[in-house]
């Protein structure tokens, strides 16, 4: 009975029984197990068979560890684990977890080693943590080579930027652009290699656009390169996403158009000038119709074959009376002078 059992026995499992955090004791030279509510947990479903159990027999694949650390911590001394790997009840395909152990001598009143305190500290976080960075940073630098390979080929401007807009990469036409070594680039803010704050602003408002929405988005941008010129870009950037798929970044591929613009914007300069011209011509066109149709002198139009092309209202009202119907247009002048064949062969010599 626990009457009975010794007196560092009951103070260090009483301790540990009040413990949040996961305990374990090995008593004795089998190291008899003893553990407390948060380490039942790690123990999995099945901790009640291995209460009051040698750890020996309890675990036998871990037999030979168990009995390291029993020798170990029995002559005295401690031992440390960090992220050590403990399955989690395989039956259930729980995967594993990982803990910081420290095995604690638990003396008696002689002196003696009568067994173990096991402290567990849950290092699981940390070790998924560190995997899945690695794991982001190995994405990243296949990216990276990816966009090298890539930007080495091409005259057009190449990047990648983080969350913050701060370049990770640059292609050596951008940095030949921006006039300074792509080495020096890396790290910097859109801020801090756009000279114009109002071309620095609608870069950045355009990689929010992105890295808030995640969705691939084309633009035009302005830049004023270390040469002066400032020239017009179709840009498309889309997002750059870790391996979780959360949006990491952004990466950007920017063609100059500003030859295309010019070739634009001249061509609306020569449709305007040719509307203008064709409005004018319009407006004389009316006008001379305007005069054609008001004057008193009969005008006509013969055409090579000798059809009525035109014809204004004064002759047209003139010669009905006397031919006898109204000339159209399209009549030749057989056709109009029918009714008067004697005066045929006078009109048709000339």
């Amino acid at each position: 009975p626990p009457e009975h059992w010794p007196v560092p026995l009951r103070t260090v499992l009483g301790m540990a029984l009040r413990s949040p955090a996961p305990m374990m004791l090995l008593w004795g030279d089998d190291g008899v197990l003893l553990f407390n509510d948060a380490a039942a947990e790690i123990v999995g479903p099945h901790h009640a068979d291995h209460l009051v159990r040698s750890v020996l027999s309890a675990w036998p694949d871990l037999a030979p560890f168990s009995r390291t650390v029993l020798d170990t911590c029995l002559a005295g001394e401690v031992l440390s684990l960090k992220e050590h790997e403990i399955a989690r009840d395989p039956s259930r395909d729980l995967g594993s977890t990982w803990w910081d152990i420290d095995y604690l001598p638990i003396p008696g009143e002689d002196g003696r080693v009568l067994g173990v305190l096991a402290h567990l500290a849950d290092a699981t976080e940390r070790v998924l943590d560190r995997r899945q960075s690695r794991k982001v940073e190995a994405e990243l630098g296949q990216t990276s080579r990816l966009l090298e390979a890539i930007g080495a080929s091409t005259p057009e401007l190449v990047y990648a930027k983080d969350r913050d807009s701060r370049l990770l990469y640059v292609n050596p036409a951008m940095a030949q652009l921006i006039g300074r070594p792509a080495a020096d680039l890396t790290g910097q803010g859109t801020w801090e290699w756009v000279a114009d704050p109002a071309e620095a602003e609608a870069l950045r408002v355009n990689d929010l656009r992105i890295l808030e929405n995640g969705e691939a988005v084309e633009f035009e941008e302005v830049y004023t390169g270390a040469d002066g010129f400032t020239r017009t870009y179709r840009t498309v950037k889309a997002p750059l996403r870790d391996a979780s798929g959360n949006v990491a970044g952004l990466v950007g591929l920017s063609g100059d158009i500003s030859g295309v613009k010019r070739a634009e914007a001249e061509l609306r300069h020569l449709n305007a000038v040719l509307e203008e011209r064709a409005e004018e011509a319009l407006a004389e066109r009316k006008l001379w119709a305007e005069v054609f149709e008001a004057t008193e002198a009969r005008i006509s139009v013969l055409g090579a074959d000798g059809r009525l092309l035109a014809a204004n209202r004064a002759l047209l009202d003139a010669t009905e009376p006397v031919l006898g119907r109204r000339p159209r247009i399209g009549d030749t002048l057989k056709d109009m002078f029918e009714p008067r064949p004697e005066v045929l062969p006078p009109i048709a010599a000339l």
